[in-house]
């Protein structure tokens, strides 16, 4: 992906395209209900599967505060159908990427150098994308192994239009739940989290009260970071969901549920 929509008039263009193939899917349904003609009848679990990936397909593309709030509503039990949490939440880490011009970019934009200048190595091709970055593994000229995270553009300033929208997308098929006061929280909770300087801090912390020799946290690095870049040690491993998918024994289920 070259770039990424920052202007409210083609963002708003990619929403409301996302609301209007939505509704028609649930007024073909509808319809279908009404109307004995079997090529319109849909299960409704098989539709909002299909709603949940034509509206991820769709809100990938602008990343950011739209597409964070979906998955936060979606989180919310009662409020979406369980099929678009299933959706969403499985495309939390799998957002397509920026492309690696964009990402030198960004990372000269919010550094003032371009990667290479302050890594030995940098992997321009990320290992993960969300909703508000994505994370490149690089090594620095001490030899650390790192991840280093670059905030997509446009993220902060595109909430405020970006909640208008979504809160409009969503009223469409939300009748019977005033979204408003939880849009609101979860756009504080967003303005936090585009934040760099603040999740370091937070790093820092849960790795100073926490660690262990059966905990490992990363160490934030903050000659490397500022509000749009964070850098931080980088520790391997697999998404909990990738181990419970190995079909592990119950013993070692128990060994990391009790270090938990």
């Amino acid at each position: 992906m070259s770039t990424l929509p920052g202007n409210p008039w083609k963002r708003s263009g990619i929403l409301a395209k996302a609301g209007l193939k939505t509704g028609g899917n649930y007024l073909r349904h509808h319809v279908g209900n009404a109307i004995p003609l079997k090529s319109f009848h849909q299960n409704k679990v098989t539709l909002n599967r299909k709603n949940a990936l034509s509206l991820i397909g769709e809100l990938s593309q602008l990343r950011g505060a739209a597409l964070k709030m979906a998955q936060g509503l979606s989180m919310d039990t009662g409020i979406l159908p369980e099929e678009f949490a299933e959706v969403m939440n499985s495309a939390q880490y799998r957002v397509p990427p920026m492309n690696r011009s964009l990402v030198q970019i960004q990372f000269k934009k919010a550094m003032g150098v371009v990667p290479e200048k302050l890594f030995n190595n940098f992997e321009y091709d990320a290992f993960a994308a969300a909703t508000i970055g994505q994370v490149h593994r690089a090594e620095d000229k001490k030899g650390r192994l790192l991840a280093v995270k670059i905030q997509y553009p446009n993220v902060r300033r595109s909430i405020d239009s970006d909640l208008a929208l979504l809160k409009t997308l969503a009223g469409s098929f939300l009748r019977k739940f005033d979204i408003s006061e939880h849009l609101e929280e979860m756009k504080l909770r967003l303005l936090e989290e585009t934040d760099y300087c603040k999740e370091g801090q937070n790093i820092e912390e849960f790795h100073q009260r926490f660690s262990s020799e059966m905990l490992l946290f990363p160490e934030y690095i903050g000659e490397h970071s500022n509000s749009k870049i964070l850098c931080m040690t980088r520790l391997d491993g697999i998404h909990l969901d990738e181990f419970l998918n190995q079909n592990p024994s119950q013993l070692k289920k128990d060994h990391y549920g009790q270090i938990l």
